[in-house]
């Protein structure tokens, strides 16, 4: 009887926990069309699946919560114009800084792969319109278009946080000044 018991209030607490849950992304099977409105800038984000496909990696324009992605999915934000940091993170955070131009789209790849002793990592890689216009092409059938959920409370960046990314990729560019070119010419299509 005891284990009865112990059963249904145990089934019980998570259903509760499970119906309380939001998702951090909702998902839509229909894209929207990728063109920047004339005074933004749009990003672009594309996931395919890889390493940990179904981790979450939110998406901070700055300091400012924007998206996330999970494996298969395609993300987009529009964008202020002038200089910005995309910042992604699922163990570690990374980031791209583009000089966004309004009326212009900018294309990130986002990969994800392990890192030993740290768990995993991803990347942003700026990516040629053609070629990423080519890659979701190719992919629409397997991604989903992914939106913050509006109703899951989530966390922007503090202003120490983003200037510690700022700092971070500034001291990185001076050591891989080739890299940080391609990304602050990135001039977007």
């Amino acid at each position: 009887m005891k284990s009865r018991l112990f059963f249904a209030v145990s089934f019980s607490l998570v259903v509760l926990f499970l119906t309380g849950c939001e998702p951090y992304l909702l998902y839509e099977d229909a894209w929207p069309e990728f063109k920047a409105v004339p005074d933004k800038a749009l990003c672009v984000v594309i996931r395919p699946t890889g390493f940990a496909g179904g981790a979450y990696s939110p998406l901070w324009l700055d300091s400012k919560l924007v998206s996330g992605t999970t494996g298969n999915t395609v993300t987009s934000f529009t964008v202020e114009p002038g200089e910005h940091l995309v910042i992604t993170k699922i163990s570690i955070k990374t980031k791209v800084k583009f000089n966004f131009q309004a009326g212009k789209v900018y294309y990130l790849m986002q990969a994800v792969f392990p890192v030993p002793m740290i768990g995993t990592s991803t990347s942003l890689t700026p990516v040629p319109c053609e070629e990423a216009t080519a890659k979701l092409e190719q992919e629409q059938k397997s991604l989903k278009y992914s939106r913050s959920n509006p109703n899951k409370e989530q966390e922007d960046l503090s202003a120490e946080e983003v200037k510690e990314e700022l700092e971070d990729w500034d001291k990185w560019s001076k050591e891989n000044p080739e890299k940080a070119k391609v990304e602050i010419e990135y001039s977007g299509c």
